[in-house]
């Protein structure tokens, strides 16, 4: 089927009628061919041909929904139960593999934020209003409004049933294909068998009771015999050391080998003598538990000694000063179309767009559905190039220039095919952008074949 084929005309909607889901900043149905692209290698036409073809009217207040594909329309709803349940699987089959699709998009390491936008994007237009909005063309399932909500039905994505009506056909038809054994383990079991459950759990009940008597602890009597506490340091530490609470003072990258921090109240080294401490004041070495006598008490008439406090370390090895928190990456700037005739609009009008910009138009790559980085390089003559910017980090190039429009607006236009390292290359595009009644700027591509989508240009 050529790429722009507007099929038959499944069902027009009132753009007021529903309210539409976004993704990527703008409404999810107007993505409709970055899905398309992206759908097609990965999950087959199938998939993509599920999504019904939006397209909007002049006035801009309805929104028609073509099928991309030829053959008799049927309303889902319309369809008797042998139909529904014979073609069940097949819609269950689409939706596992978008859903799918959007897990492992997902899960992949290093995920970019264009890449988790996209998912969003698939999740938000397998969701629709109700019911009535899927249709069968030929043999093949096509949802129309996908990507919008409200109505007096809800429609349950996960297993495409509307809440709230008759039992669906379709859940029932996909559970026989799956497990046709599924039938009788839902029957009713008589009642001797509940009772035979309830007998084996009592009799598994007394012999947990049993087996917890034999572990009960049996005492003598006699009182357990008192024993000083030891308040020995463990020989197996190093000095200063408490254990488990010492703490490493952090370097560079966190730590600091060798120099031990010691927990409040503890002395840092048993051989050394702090600063300030009276003659006589050294502690002596630590000696083995068997060997150390008795602790006690000094004399109430001679004054404590005085607090001891842990040596500073060295210079070299204190931590280094934490750096000032950096200040968070500048947003992207929208483009801003000044007046040609201004100051700010620059030498020829378009000294303005002197350096890089960033043109979000949805592009996908068709190999691996990952989107594309587009940007735009121009000096102050609006000369310039296009660069595609792939997930392996080569660049696909070719020649662009920048011009005014006589309503004031502005014309970005690729010279010629963008040429990659491994020999393939992308279709020149056209894009074109006019400030709006509210002062913002909007910008739209042009394909070759005349078809517009829309794009965001920012520095």
């Amino acid at each position: 089927m050529p790429i722009g084929f507007a099929g038959p005309l499944l069902r027009s909607s009132g753009m007021d009628e529903y309210r539409p889901l976004g993704a990527l900043g703008q409404p999810a149905y107007l993505s409709h061919r970055k899905l398309v692209a992206a759908l097609t290698p990965r999950l087959g036409p199938a998939a993509a041909h599920y999504l019904a073809r939006p397209e909007i009217d002049e006035a801009n207040r309805q929104v028609h929904w073509h099928a991309e594909i030829d053959g008799p329309v049927r309303r889902w709803a319309d369809l008797p139960e042998a139909e529904q349940a014979r073609f069940a699987p097949k819609v269950v089959e689409i939706r596992d593999g978008l859903l799918r699709f959007v897990a492992e998009l997902e899960a992949r390491e290093g995920v970019t934020r264009a890449e988790s936008g996209f998912a969003h994007l698939v999740r938000q237009a397998v969701r629709s209003p109700g019911g009535e909005t899927l249709y069968l063309v030929g043999d093949t399932p096509v949802l129309t409004l996908w990507g919008f909500e409200g109505g007096s039905a809800p429609f349950d994505t996960l297993s495409f049933n509307p809440v709230g009506v008759r039992a669906p056909a379709m859940a029932q038809a996909a559970a026989t294909a799956a497990a046709p054994v599924a039938a009788v383990a839902a029957a009713g079991r008589p009642w001797w068998h509940w009772l035979l459950l309830a007998l084996l759990a009592l009799l598994l009940l007394g012999l947990l009771f049993w087996l917890l008597r034999g572990c009960e602890m049996v005492g003598d009597g006699r009182p357990a015999e008192e024993r000083p506490v030891d308040t020995a340091p463990d020989p197996t530490l190093p000095p200063g050391s408490t254990g488990p609470d010492a703490i490493l003072l952090p370097r560079g990258d966190g730590t600091v080998e060798g120099v031990i921090a010691v927990p409040e109240g503890t002395v840092p080294d048993a051989g050394a003598v702090p600063p300030g401490a009276p003659p006589g004041a050294e502690t002596p070495p630590p000696e083995p538990p068997a060997a150390e006598p008795p602790a006690s008490e000094p004399p109430a008439s001679e004054p404590p000694g005085p607090e001891q406090t842990p040596p500073e370390p060295p210079a070299s090895e204190l931590p280094p000063s934490e750096p000032p928190p950096s200040e968070p990456p500048p947003q992207d700037q929208p483009l801003d179309l000044p007046p040609p005739d201004s100051p700010a609009a620059g030498q020829g009008s378009v000294g303005f767009l002197q350096g890089e910009w960033k043109s979000d138009g949805g592009l996908v790559d068709q190999s691996s559905g990952r989107p594309l980085d587009q940007r735009y390089r121009f000096d102050d003559q609006g000369q310039g190039q296009a660069v595609i910017r792939r997930a392996d980090g080569s660049e696909c190039q070719a020649p662009a220039t920048a011009s005014r429009t006589a309503d004031g607006g502005l014309r970005i236009a690729e010279q010629g095919p963008l040429s990659c390292p491994d020999g393939s290359s992308y279709a020149p595009s056209v894009t074109e952008c006019r400030p709006g009644a509210d002062g913002r700027t909007s910008c739209v591509g042009v394909n070759p074949d005349g078809s517009t989508y829309n794009v965001g240009i920012s520095r």
